[in-house]
């Protein structure tokens, strides 16, 4: 495949129980070098995370992520969400 991209991420915390990451990617593609496109294909992707941790229930999180795609890597725009809960640590002690 004949790809260039760029790719930026960020994370940081918007308050003490609250994170963010934000990564981006953009590129073009030319095809393969045995099947090369008429055209240059361009593209976009993206997800933010927000990760929540509560001060009342130890060792949870709960994180909400969206995402987009557009361009014609990804046939036409996409929008897409998830939920995710999580436990950090040990789950049962013996």
């Amino acid at each position: 495949s004949r790809i260039i991209s760029f790719h930026l991420g960020l994370e940081g915390y918007i308050a003490s129980f609250l994170q963010y990451r934000l990564v981006m990617t953009t590129g073009q593609s030319w095809g393969r070098y045995y099947a090369p496109y008429r055209s240059v294909r361009k593209g976009f992707a993206s997800q933010l995370d927000l990760i929540y941790r509560s001060r009342k229930i130890q060792d949870w999180d709960i994180k909400l992520s969206a995402g987009y795609d557009n361009g014609e890597f990804f046939d036409g725009n996409t929008f897409g969400g998830g939920i995710t809960l999580s436990k950090r640590g040990v789950i049962f002690k013996k």
